[in-house]
């Protein structure tokens, strides 16, 4: 929320919103069934008010689903299975 304060806070209202639609679906890019919230991050956001209801809704579905780094297994063991061993 940082950035998204940061843009709305240092540029027009309208741009700011496009410039979010743009970096929003990368903040879960990556994550376990996220193609359907990244596209509404892409198509839905259309204040700063709908972007922070959309990222607090797909916290509220997704809850502490790890990001998967080109299936790189996170140190932790929670990451995807490598099907080689």
């Amino acid at each position: 929320m940082e950035l998204a304060d940061m843009l709305y806070r240092d540029m027009r209202y309208d741009i700011a919103t496009g410039l979010m639609r743009g970096f929003a679906p990368k903040f879960i890019s990556g994550t376990h069934r996220c193609r359907e919230y990244r596209l509404r991050l892409a198509t839905e956001i259309t204040d700063r008010d709908s972007m922070v209801q959309l990222l607090e809704e797909i916290r509220d579905r997704m809850g502490g689903d790890r990001i998967n780094t080109g299936g790189i297994r996170p140190r932790d063991g929670t990451g995807p299975s490598d099907p080689s061993s």
